[in-house]
């Protein structure tokens, strides 16, 4: 038998203040204090995945230019180009010089 005693209406004599209970009006701001920092951590995710800004074409050339790629890009993606084919040999020359270029 259990050695523990009861207030009058049954409740433990240490839980009969209240004590060990969280007040729903407590509880309710715990929850939205939760949600709030949980809304602001992927909000601070989300904005540090954004991508940057475009950088013009005639942005130094230090900076990395997604207009200026797209040039190169456009030149080495119009058509296919098989390993040992003359396109091929052209297409490498081309980007040797892009990169001595630099």
């Amino acid at each position: 038998m259990s050695t523990s005693r009861s207030s009058s209406q049954g409740i433990p004599e240490g839980r009969a203040s209240g004590e060990g209970y969280i007040s729903k009006q407590h509880s309710w701001f715990q929850a939205l204090a939760l949600m709030l920092a949980i809304a602001a951590a992927v909000g601070v995710a989300l904005y540090t995945l954004r991508p940057p800004d475009v950088v013009p074409t005639n942005a130094p050339t230090t900076e990395f230019s997604a207009e200026r790629a797209m040039e190169d890009l456009e030149a080495i993606a119009d058509e296919p180009r098989p390993v040992g084919s003359q396109e091929h040999a052209q297409m490498r020359e081309y980007l040797l010089a892009q990169i001595r270029a630099l």
